[in-house]
Parts: C-alpha cells; sequence; structure tokens
C-alpha cells in the first residue's frame, strides 16, 4: 500500500509536537514503536541533516527515509538481482513479482512504443545495471537515466526495481519518464501502450 509520506522538516513545530507527530507517522504504517533514544535520534537526523543527506534509519523490518522534504517509512526487501531478466512474448500482462508489480502492454494506435520497431529485436524487461541512457523527448540529447530519475523526483529507494524495457539492447521505455523517441508510435503505426502496476 502507498502512504502519504510525512513533512514534519518543513512544519513550525515544537520538540514535542515534531516527536509526537512522529510516532503517529510511524504507527499509521505499522512501524513497532522505537525506543525514546531511537525515536530522538530519527527525529534529529530528520529536522537538521542538509537536503542532500541521505537519512536512513533503521526501524526493524521498515527503514525511515528523507527524499524531497518528506519521511517516508520504506518496508526492508530485498531488491531484485542486478541481472533480472525477463522476456516479453507479446502478452497483455506480466506478472513480475520479483519487482513488486504487474506490467501491462496494451494494444493501440498511434500513441505508446511502435510495434513494428520492437519486433526489430528480442524484447525484455531489465531493471538498471548503470549507464543507462534514454532520449523521451525528440527535442532534446540523449541522456542519463540517472539524470532523468532524478529529475522526476524517483526517490532513490525505487530506482533499481523499476521494470525498464529493452529492446535488444536499446532502452525503450521507463515508467514514469517516458518512451525513448527511437520508438515512439507515430499516427496510424500499430503501438503497445505499457504501463507499471506497482503493488
Amino acid at each position: 500500500p502507498r502512504y502519504a509520506p510525512a513533512r514534519i522538516t518543513s512544519m513550525k513545530l515544537s520538540r514535542a509536537s515534531a516527536r509526537n507527530l512522529l510516532r503517529h507517522f510511524l504507527a499509521g504504517h505499522g512501524v513497532i514503536m522505537p525506543n525514546a533514544e531511537r525515536l530522538e535520534e530519527a527525529l534529529r537526523q530528520s529536522l537538521t541533516a542538509k537536503d542532500d543527506a541521505g537519512v536512513c534509519i533503521d526501524l526493524g523490518d521498515f527503514e525511515l527515509r528523507r527524499f524531497a522534504g518528506a519521511l517516508h517509512v520504506v518496508a526492508k526487501i530485498p531488491g531484485p538481482d542486478a541481472k533480472f531478466f525477463r522476456p516479453w512474448r507479446g502478452e497483455r500482462e506480466l506478472s513480475l513479482p520479483e519487482l513488486s508489480g504487474v506490467l501491462s502492454m496494451t494494444k493501440g494506435r498511434g500513441a505508446g512504443i511502435s510495434l513494428a520497431r520492437l519486433q526489430a529485436k528480442p524484447v525484455s524487461v531489465r531493471v538498471r545495471s548503470g549507464g543507462e541512457r534514454l532520449q523521451p523527448d525528440c527535442r532534446r540529447p540523449r541522456r542519463s537515466l540517472k539524470n532523468l530519475l532524478q529529475e522526476a523526483g524517483v526517490p532513490p529507494w525505487r530506482r533499481n526495481g523499476l521494470p525498464l524495457l529493452f529492446c535488444g539492447n536499446k532502452l525503450v521505455w521507463v515508467p514514469g519518464i517516458g518512451i525513448d523517441c527511437e520508438f515512439q508510435a507515430q499516427a496510424g503505426d500499430t503501438s503497445v501502450v505499457p504501463e507499471w502496476n506497482a503493488q
């Protein structure tokens, strides 16, 4: 389930009020309440760390993280294998439990990914391995996926679990970022429209 993040860091609260709000926020996510010392440390880091600091506080089965000025409770689950690879052979839905979601591929026309271009080479779903580049905007140059994800505000802990669609070794589509210019369907083209449904 998706929960709204807390913005304790941007509120003008007394220390006691901030502590109570943090307790309420953690309890709402099913976190076993840490002891007073751990809670105080979590509050201290949340309030005083620099904006670009990667705040990550261990809370047993969860982690408390700060990103874009808000606190997030993130369940500790093993990340996908960096060599994750799943072929796509035209299925309408591809269940990807390793990535905690389902990839839908709906047939369309004139929008989405050109089916003809996809048929040039085998299509697969992979995860980030580093160095990927994409050109979702044909008016701008190809850019690193890392920069595109940062600009889109995708939290760091979600980036390595995103399903990346490849045709051969060319990156075609990234959820929340877009379709590479080379593979974008034109008016009248038979296409597939991908949608990532995280669970």
